[in-house]
């Protein structure tokens, strides 16, 4: 019940440093982003190269369990998707 109620609180406190980033976003727009610094604009780069790389290897995790039904990766496509 502890862990539980920590997990709560963690999703809590997360939603409200997302919202704050929501509201940032749409008072100030794209000026807090710093496009024009070498750091922010490679972190926005690289952030986007891992995620799809990411969606990329978890589809074709899911790929090899249900289109190819290999017995190694049986039971990994629903957690991939």
């Amino acid at each position: 019940m502890t862990l539980k109620r920590i997990f709560y609180v963690f999703g809590c406190l997360a939603l409200f440093v997302g919202l704050f980033g929501f509201y940032d976003r749409f008072a100030h727009g794209h000026i807090n982003a710093a496009y024009g610094s070498y750091v922010p604009w490679g972190l926005w780069v690289a952030m986007y190269l891992f995620f799809v790389g990411t969606a990329a290897g978890a589809f074709m995790l899911a790929t090899l369990d249900f289109l190819f039904e290999l017995p190694l990766f049986k039971g990994t496509g629903k957690a991939a998707l």
